[in-house]
C-alpha cells in the first residue's frame, strides 16, 4: 500500500513541478540569446546530459524490467549506487533544463529534485529492507546510495527483460528528448519575436 502511495504521489509533484517549470520557460527568455558562444554552449551542456541521461536509464531498465519487484537487483548500473534510475533522471532533467540557456531553470530543477525526491528514495528503501533483510543491508552497507562509486562495480553478460515494461521506460526516456525539442523550438520562436516574454532569466 505505501508504495502505491509514494509512487502516485511521486508522479503527481512531479507533473506538477514539470508543468510549472514549462511554463516559467514559455514565459521567459534567457539573456544568454545575445551571446551566440555562450547560448550554443549552454544547449550543447544540455544535449549532452540529456543523452548521458536517456542512455543511463535505458542501462538501468535493462537491468531491472521486470524484476525490480521479484529479486533484489545489484549488479550492471545497481552496483554504483542504488538509485542510478533516479540519478539519470536527474542528470537527464538537469540536460532538459540547460537547453533552455539559462541558469535558473537548471538551479530549479536541482532544487526540486533534491528538496522532493530523498524522500521517495528513502521511502522505497525502507521497503526493500522490510522485503529483502540481510541482503538489502549487505547491498547497502558496500554500495552508496544516490554518489556512484566504481569500486563495486559488478558487469552483467546477460539479463532477463520483459518486454513491456522496458517498452514502457522507453516512454519515459522519450519524454526528455521530446522536452529537448520543445525548448529548442520555444527559444527560437522567442529569438524571432513570437513568444511572450515576461521576464528574462540568466
Amino acid at each position: 500500500m505505501e508504495k502505491n502511495v509514494v509512487e502516485r504521489l511521486r508522479i503527481a509533484v512531479t507533473r506538477i513541478a514539470l508543468i510549472a517549470v514549462f511554463l516559467l520557460a514559455v514565459f521567459s527568455e534567457s539573456i544568454w540569446t545575445q551571446n551566440e558562444l555562450t547560448e550554443e554552449t549552454m544547449f550543447g551542456v544540455g544535449l549532452l546530459l540529456t543523452f548521458i541521461g536517456c542512455l543511463g536509464r535505458v542501462w538501468c531498465l535493462i537491468h531491472i524490467a521486470g524484476r525490480k519487484n521479484n529479486e533484489l537487483v545489484t549488479a550492471g548500473p545497481y552496483s554504483l549506487c542504488r538509485n542510478p534510475l533516479y540519478l539519470f533522471s536527474f542528470i537527464g532533467t538537469l540536460g532538459v533544463a540547460f537547453s533552455t540557456c539559462t541558469f535558473t531553470i537548471p538551479l530549479l530543477a536541482a532544487v526540486c529534485f533534491l528538496a522532493y525526491y530523498p524522500m521517495v528514495i528513502r521511502s522505497e528503501e525502507r521497503r526493500l529492507a522490510q522485503i529483502h533483510g540481510a541482503a538489502f543491508a549487505t547491498y547497502c552497507s558496500r554500495v552508496p546510495q544516490f554518489i556512484p562509486s566504481f569500486r563495486a562495480y559488478t558487469p552483467v553478460e546477460q539479463t532477463t527483460v520483459k518486454v513491456h515494461l522496458f517498452v514502457r521506460g522507453l516512454l519515459d526516456v522519450a519524454w526528455f528528448l521530446l522536452a529537448i525539442l520543445l525548448s529548442h523550438l520555444n527559444s527560437e520562436l522567442h529569438e524571432a519575436g513570437y513568444g511572450i516574454t515576461l521576464m528574462k532569466l540568466i
